[in-house]
């Protein structure tokens, strides 16, 4: 058991304040009879000028961890039951994400890939085209779709985006 302290942190100008506690005292020795891995600081009361400050940006939402994201999949319309664990995969083979304490995080290699991606194809790999995409598969499956059609209209589609406008787009 340990006492501790709350530490306040307020980025003068900014409205920025943080709070974080501290272990200030080890009353009783608990589980640190076996594992060794508490640090107790002496922090007198007071104000303190940081050697270092360091800034992060943090995400307005928490990361996705593997069960959130297949939820979100599910909710979405995107993939399959089937699917999900190959899509997730796929990603990682990638290097688009990283597995950080259960977080799904992606890499900067994966936020250049998508800021990419939506740049020049935006309807081509937004949620509605995707949808879109899984829905007229399930037609085709149950037979309520020619598939023939199907890839023409997609072809058409796709093609007439990717086709290069002229010169100047080379």
């Amino acid at each position: 058991m340990v006492k501790a302290a709350t530490i306040a942190a307020e980025l003068v100008g900014t409205g920025l304040k943080a709070a974080f506690r501290q272990p200030v005292e080890l009353v009783a020795p608990g589980y640190t009879r076996f594992f060794n891995n508490l640090t107790v600081f002496d922090l007198p009361d007071g104000t303190w000028e940081p050697e270092r400050l360091e800034v992060q940006a943090v995400p307005g939402e928490p990361p996705f961890n593997f069960a959130t994201l297949v939820e979100a999949m599910k909710t979405r319309g995107l993939g399959r039951p089937s699917t999900y664990a190959a899509i997730i995969q796929t990603l990682f083979e990638r290097g688009y994400i990283l597995n950080v304490r259960g977080n799904l995080i992606p890499t900067r290699h994966g936020r250049t890939v998508y800021a990419y991606l939506v740049a020049r194809y935006k309807d081509l790999i937004s949620e509605e085209f995707t949808r879109e995409l899984e829905q007229a598969m399930e037609l085709i499956e149950t037979g309520r779709k020619n598939y023939q059609e199907f890839l023409a209209e997609l072809y058409t589609r796709v093609f007439r985006k990717l086709a290069p406008a002229g010169p100047e787009s080379r």
